[in-house]
Parts: structure tokens; C-alpha cells; sequence
């Protein structure tokens, strides 16, 4: 009997109401939607990135490497760069870009990176790069390694060689927080570099590949370095 009165009750209100089942469905779907527009959305992107060092000689190459935000309904588009000495570059965004650049004139730069997303907004961060001639500054006593300059120089020259070795070498990601950890004076100007990058194979998936190579410095003015040895595994 209660439950027989609980379901006349329920169908009375319906009744009054002038509401269907159809209506109620209705009414549950339009609030869903509500939630949905009134839930916050994601915010502006975020984005990063960073010099491999700190510093470099003239004419040296550059390397900078780049992170940002991503969620379901927004992501980064495009990336504006200005190198600080005159020159910039546009281009698509990538979660593991790199981009390399070589600076002519020895002072203090800033280098700014602008990078706009799916909605139109932008993001703009900023990182200082120093230049110099001759002697690495912080290789006051002019060491027989060349101080960071080479050492720099030394992970770049095997870094480009292995990202040419890859299907995919745009999705490189190398690991070990820059050039510094991996690379070794061995004498003579030769350099020993090792490391290890996860980059996409031909069937999409992502795998590690570890290096080990010795590099020589030709010490010409076009500063030309020569790969003496170069193993990869994945």
C-alpha cells in the first residue's frame, strides 16, 4: 500500500506540473549543458624554454629546447622567436622543439620566445645568452679543455649527428639535463660524448636510443669539428 501511495504521489506531481518523463530528461540534459558552460575552462598556454647553456663563443651554435602546457580543449599553435641580435623566426609549435641558432657578435643577449594558442592568446617568456670572444670568461686561465665553450660545442656537434641518425627527429627529447653531464675532455682536443634520446620509430611509438661518440676539434676558423667515433643503440 505505501509504495502504491508513494508512485500516486510522484505521478500527482507530474500531473500538476503538466511535466513528462520526457520532460524530465530533457531538464537533466539542459543542466548537464549548463555545468558544462559554467565549468571553468583551461587557461592561457604556458610556455618554456631554455638555453643548453648559459653561454657560448662567437660563432658557436646555439641549442634551445622548449616545453609548454597542453589540455583537451587548448593548445599552443605557433611559436615567435627573437634571438635578441636582430633576427627572428616563426614556425609551428612542438612539445620537444629544439631550436638552433648562431650568434656573430660578442655581448649580452636576451632571447624571447612568444608562443599563441588555439584561442588566440599568448604566452612570452625570457632568457639572457652570453656571447663572448676568445677566452671562455669562466676559463680564466685559458685550460687546455677550452672551458664551456667546447665543451658546449662538443655535445651540439653529437647531438645534431644522432638527431640525424632518427626516423623522427623533430619528437627527440634528450635526457639528462643539458650538455654538462655528458660530456668528457679526453686530451689533445678530443671530447667524449654520450647520452640517451626517446624519439618516435616508424610505427609511431616512442623509443630510447643511447650514444656514445669522440669528437676532435679541428681548431679552424670555421670552426669545423670531426666525428672520430659514433655508436647508437636502441
Amino acid at each position: 500500500m505505501r509504495s502504491k501511495m508513494i508512485g500516486l504521489t510522484c505521478l500527482a506531481v507530474i500531473l500538476i506540473l503538466g511535466l513528462t518523463a520526457c520532460d524530465l530528461d530533457e531538464a537533466y540534459v539542459q543542466h548537464k549543458a549548463t555545468e558544462a558552460e559554467e565549468a571553468p575552462s583551461a587557461g592561457p598556454p604556458v610556455a618554456k624554454f631554455s638555453p643548453i647553456a648559459p653561454r657560448i663563443e662567437v660563432g658557436g651554435l646555439m641549442i634551445f629546447e622548449t616545453t609548454g602546457t597542453t589540455t583537451p580543449n587548448r593548445w599552443i599553435e605557433s611559436a615567435a622567436w627573437d634571438f635578441g641580435d636582430g633576427t627572428a623566426e616563426k614556425g609551428k609549435w612542438s612539445q620537444t622543439m629544439t631550436v638552433m641558432h648562431r650568434y656573430t657578435a660578442p655581448r649580452s643577449y636576451v632571447v624571447t620566445l612568444t608562443v599563441t594558442d588555439n584561442k588566440g592568446e599568448t604566452d612570452t617568456i625570457q632568457h639572457p645568452l652570453l656571447v663572448w670572444e676568445g677566452t671562455d670568461p669562466a676559463n680564466k686561465g685559458g685550460g687546455a679543455d677550452g672551458g664551456v665553450g667546447k665543451t658546449v660545442e662538443a655535445w651540439v656537434v653529437v647531438r645534431l649527428a644522432v638527431e640525424a641518425r632518427l626516423v623522427a627527429p623533430s619528437t627527440a627529447k634528450f635526457h639528462g639535463g643539458g650538455w654538462s653531464p655528458h660530456v668528457a675532455y679526453l686530451g689533445g682536443s678530443r671530447y667524449r660524448v654520450h647520452g640517451s634520446v626517446d624519439s618516435q620509430n616508424g610505427f609511431g611509438a616512442m623509443i630510447r636510443t643511447t650514444f656514445q661518440a669522440v669528437v676532435r676539434d679541428e681548431h679552424t676558423a670555421r670552426k669545423t669539428w670531426t666525428i672520430e667515433e659514433l655508436r647508437a643503440s636502441p
